[in-house]
């Protein structure tokens, strides 16, 4: 039992080392990614502060978004995969530990029945025997203490293990909420990115004269 203990641990500790150094990689490709998000929206944002200078403002507006939304769409599909290998690899190792503790237990359960077991059985007393109060016990016996103090010792383990399902729960949890933030927050720019009405601008008393001093067209 102790060397199949020891090839689960092995086992659990490989796979933490290997989840462990592919969620160091993921991390540092999404600071990557957002440094280029970062630079995307700065060169969107000087687009468009040049844009307001010309006549043709929507025009180059739209050309404008249009290049911003193609070079933030390879970006959102990578984050996207990114999300998904996080909620995997917590959940791969929620399950490893759970199963781990589920070992556990059963292996000091087993420990605990085998000692049962080997200990020496005391016959029944006969009746006359049972009508002495101050008989004492016999070496290796087990007394009443003693089961109970086994018994609450499992009941321990039992609520130690609970506990930790719960917190592995509530971390499975907080991690879904932030993969929804940022599905969100993906969701919230792709609305940014839709073209919006942006007025024209209004014509000065002197443009509005040349205009309507202006010979009119020569029909063919």
């Amino acid at each position: 039992m102790g060397h199949r203990l020891m090839r689960g641990y092995s086992s659990w500790a490989f796979f933490l080392l290997m989840g462990s150094a592919a969620a160091q990689d993921d991390r540092a490709e999404l600071i990557t990614l957002n440094e280029q998000r970062a630079v995307i929206e700065a060169q969107f944002k000087a687009e468009s502060e040049r844009c307001a200078g010309r006549f043709f403002v929507n025009a180059c507006l739209d050309d404008a978004k249009l290049r911003r939304s193609a070079g933030l769409k390879p970006l959102q599909d990578r984050e996207a995969v990114l999300d998904a290998n996080e909620r995997r690899a917590r959940a791969e190792a929620q399950r490893v530990r759970v199963a781990e503790r589920e070992r556990e237990f059963a292996a000091a359960e087993g420990r605990h029945r085998t000692e049962q077991l080997l200990a020496p059985q005391v016959a029944p007393a006969p009746p006359a025997a049972k009508a002495k109060a101050a008989t004492p016990a016999k070496p290796g016996a087990q007394s009443p203490a003693t089961t109970q103090q086994a018994k609450q010792a499992l009941e321990r383990e039992a609520a130690q293990r609970r506990q930790l399902q719960k917190a592995d729960y509530l971390a499975e949890q907080e991690a879904r909420q932030k993969a929804a933030e940022r599905r969100q927050v993906l969701r919230d720019e792709k609305l940014k990115g839709k073209k919006q009405p942006i007025a024209l601008p209004i014509p000065s008393a002197a443009e509005i004269e040349a205009a309507s001093s202006a010979p009119p067209p020569i029909k063919r």
